[in-house]
């Protein structure tokens, strides 16, 4: 008899499960498992963050602000509105928004804030400020041995110290990251820096060391830089037969071929050489200094890039094609 009742229960319940299912979808009790207003913050962050990728700073800032009026707490708007301003140029409205975010806990400061805040200050010049952030980034980066951030860091306050023309903190920068990195790239900033800043004999000492100890004595940069060192020092006719080795082996990316390029024709002066050279290659001189330049613009502020025995020798050596034609 139980039995019999309990497979009757069974049978009612299942036809009272498919009943509701079969009832019509106006009759049908409303689920919820996302709230409205959440969907529609996705919706809004997400056309925010598409207008972001195609630099349409305007229309993100808009749909952003959208978004995080709706999802107030949501940290990752935040930081993404003020990434749209800063695209705007209003840096002071980026920098409000980020401020409250810079919060120290644990002396471990929030790095991708600190680096923004970091970026707005130096758009607006606000040095100090800039400094002070990528210092705090750096410290804690040392601290805790982050070498990719500490160097993201060093090279920030690498380029405020070259930009403010600080020679000897722009040096000490450079060569933190030569220790940071260890690779060619950082070691060739740094070498060129003690040349253009008149140090060849600290130059051509840690490029050879560093060269040794990384077994790229061969490497084509190395190479160049040891004939920018002998250009520095007066010997043009070393530099001259270097860089046109360098130039017949080939295999040079075309930075480094017009820098080769360069080189030589500025030590093509001595009266060694000169003769050596036809019109043709004086005259593509003045094409490829006009592309690369004695300096390089930082910030409405010209920084010279090259030793200044070289631009004098390439500046002369135009002004003689000039005349004979």
């Amino acid at each position: 008899m139980c039995l019999a009742r309990f497979h009757l229960l069974t049978c009612v319940a299942l036809v009272l499960l498919l009943s509701a299912c079969a009832l019509a979808p106006s009759e049908r009790s409303e689920q919820h498992f996302v709230p409205a207003l959440d969907l529609r913050a996705v919706e809004l962050a997400r056309e925010g963050l598409s207008y972001l990728s195609e630099d349409r700073y305007i229309d993100a800032e808009s749909r952003l602000r959208q978004a995080l009026y709706l999802a107030p707490n949501a940290q990752n708007l935040r930081l993404n509105l003020a990434v749209a301003l800063e695209g705007n140029a209003q840096f002071d409205q980026a920098a409000q928004i980020l401020e409250p975010l810079a919060r120290v806990i644990d002396k471990k400061p929030p790095t991708d804030i600190f680096f923004r805040l970091a970026h707005l200050a130096a758009a607006q010049e606000h040095w100090d400020v800039a400094e002070k952030r990528y210092q705090q980034i750096l410290d804690s980066a040392e601290e805790t041995r982050d070498f990719v951030t500490a160097a993201k860091a060093a090279n920030g306050l690498f380029t405020i110290s070259r930009r403010l023309g600080r020679q000897r903190e722009t040096l000490c920068c450079a060569y933190l990251l030569c220790v940071l990195k260890n690779d060619l790239p950082s070691a060739y900033e740094y070498a060129r820096l003690l040349v253009q800043y008149d140090q060849p004999q600290a130059a051509e000492s840690f490029i050879s060391a560093f060269a040794t100890d990384h077994n790229l004595l061969q490497e084509p940069r190395v190479t160049h830089l040891h004939s920018l060192i002998s250009l520095a020092r007066g010997q043009l006719k070393e530099a001259f037969e270097s860089e046109s080795q360098l130039l017949r082996e080939g295999n040079l990316d075309t930075s480094l071929m017009r820098e080769a390029r360069l080189v030589r024709l500025a030590a093509s002066t001595d009266p060694a050489v000169a003769a050596t050279l036809d019109d043709k290659a004086k005259e593509q001189l003045k094409l490829i200094w006009e592309e690369i330049g004695p300096s390089v613009d930082l910030g409405n502020k010209e920084v010279q890039t090259w030793p200044g025995r070289m631009v004098e020798a390439i500046e002369g050596l135009i002004a003689a094609t000039a005349e004979d034609s």
